[in-house]
Parts: C-alpha cells; structure tokens; sequence
C-alpha cells in the first residue's frame, strides 16, 4: 500500500510488472526499469499531483528456464494484490508492463478491490475496461498455435481460459462481456475473434476509429465500461499507435493511431472519478528511437491522470 499522503497533495501511484515471458521477444521486461531509471516519476509530478514508484514486480526469464504460465500466475497473483488494495481505496495508479501479461493481475485486483463500492444502482464489484489495442488478445491455449500468453489476457478477464488465470478476481470474471471495449484492432485470428463475437464483446476497429475519430470510439468505449459498475480502467497497448511514432514495442503493426488525436481524448479521463487507473503494456526500450516511444507514453499518462 502507498504511504498516505497530506490531504491537499494527490498521489498516483505507480507499480512495474517486469515480465517478457508470456511474448516471444522478452525485452518488454525491461520497461518498467526503464521508465523508472528516465526520471518518469519525477515528470508526472507537480501541479499539486505526486508521482511514486509503489513497487516494480521482476520475474524470471523462458531464456532462463522459467515455465511461461507458472510464471505469469504467480505475478499475477503479487499484482493483483497491489492493485486491489489500491482500488478499494479508490487510489488512482499507473501500471506499466512488460508484455501484456501483466493485464491479468492488474485488472483482476482492480476488480476485486471495487467490489465493496456499488452505489447508486451501480453493481457492486462490477467492473469494466477499455482495451486500446492493435490485436484482441483474446486466445486461448485452445486456439492459439503460438501458445503465447500475451494473445490470452482478454479472454482470462472475462473468464476464459487457464483457470489459474481466470480465477483471480473471486468467483466472478473480471469482466462482463458488456462492459468491456476494444478500440483499433486491426490484427486478429480465427479463434478470438470468435470467442468475442460470441460473447458480444463490443469492437471498435482501427477502420471505423479512422472514420468517427478516436475521441467518440471513446466516448462509445467509457459508456460501455462505466455502465453499471463501480469504475473502469485503460490497458493500452503501445502497438495500438502507428509504428512511425512508437517504435519502441515488441510488435509493429502498421496503420495504428496517432497520439495527437489520442492524447487529447484521454484527457477526458482524469476528470472522470469512475476512471480507476491506466495500464501501458508491451514497451520495449531497446526498439525505441531516440527515446520517441517513452515520450509519448510520458504524454499519454499525463493526458489520462491530469499529471
């Protein structure tokens, strides 16, 4: 838990989930160091806002002999206990990734942590989330070939899959397939497409975000996941942006969005007391250029936090 801070100060807390080996490429484990060592922190700071590392969970490498899913369980039971602490005490944060993994334990906690806190019609432990990426992530090892987690963490949030990776936010799913939003997908397969359209998952893809503009597919995606629940969180992936200006993640998929379009939407966000927290998943800094990609991710941060 964060150290309280004096009442006239806000705080965002920060937590690192170094972890590559739910991915092929593992250097996506390197981020949260990264970002911490760039003086991140100290950015977001000020204005009346303080920025603090909480914690930087590390995780052994598949490089080293780690087994991928035995690992990604046990971060994901570590993150969601951080994480539904700070929900239940309605303390915004930012967690960043590592592959997208790590989304599992954060969203999971997140959605625990809120289930004492249904008012006003609202359900409690209801929880929904806006997923801004360039794939769905929505495999299971039943349909995936690759066997990579990283593809999995949409389809264990709602419920499916692993069941050492679905179970983390108690009895229920993480999420209700109505209160979850994809936005700008644009790289998918067979099987999670599928898997989503049976559960009536709501996708805005990069055609149609093309065609209405980022900030009303996220108006559509903050209706969704804020109808009946208690609060909502952001997991953007970095290679939902267009390669040219983020080349630091794992994978580069072209045509993706622009931050000048999405930084100003987001700001929405910080004004929005249903917004819980942000997640930046699937930095890697050893692809970035001329520090290009941590740049933008400082920026998307402070548009969503008020930092």
């Amino acid at each position: 838990m964060t150290q309280m801070l004096a009442p006239e100060v806000k705080s965002l807390a920060l937590i690192g989930a170094a972890i590559g080996c739910g991915a092929p490429d593992e250097c996506c484990a390197d981020a949260p160091l990264a970002l911490r060592d760039s003086g991140l922190a100290a950015a977001l700071s000020g204005g009346g806002l303080r920025a603090a590392w909480q914690a930087i969970h590390l995780t052994p490498r598949r490089s080293d002999g780690a087994d991928p899913l035995a690992t990604v369980g046990d971060l994901a039971r570590r993150l969601a206990i951080d994480t539904s602490e700070l929900s239940r005490a309605r303390q915004r944060f930012v967690a960043f990734g590592g592959d997208h993994t790590a989304a599992i334990g954060i969203w999971s906690g997140a959605a625990r942590g809120l289930r004492a806190h249904g008012s006003n019609g609202e359900t409690p432990g209801a929880f929904g989330l806006i997923w801004v990426d360039a794939h769905m992530d929505a495999h299971t090892f039943a349909t995936t070939e690759s066997r990579m987690i990283h593809g999995m963490p949409v389809a264990c949030l709602l419920g499916h899959g692993d069941p050492s990776l679905t179970r983390l936010a108690g009895a229920q799913a993480a999420v209700a397939p109505e209160n979850l939003c994809l936005i700008g997908t644009r790289s998918f397969e067979a099987g999670e497409a599928a898997l989503l359209a049976r559960l009536g998952v709501r996708i805005i893809p990069i055609d149609e975000v093309q065609r209405i503009g980022f900030a009303a597919a996220l108006n559509e995606a903050r209706a969704i996941a804020s109808r009946g629940t208690a609060g909502y969180g952001l997991s953007l992936d970095i290679d939902a942006f267009d390669p040219g200006e983020a080349p630091g993640t794992g994978y580069w998929e072209p045509n993706g969005l622009h931050a000048d379009e999405v930084a100003p939407a987001l700001r929405a966000l910080a004004r929005d007391s249903r917004f819980v927290s942000l997640e930046i998943a699937e930095y890697n800094p050893h692809k970035d250029a001329d520090g290009r990609t941590a740049r933008l991710i400082e920026r998307m941060v402070k548009s969503a936090t008020g930092a």
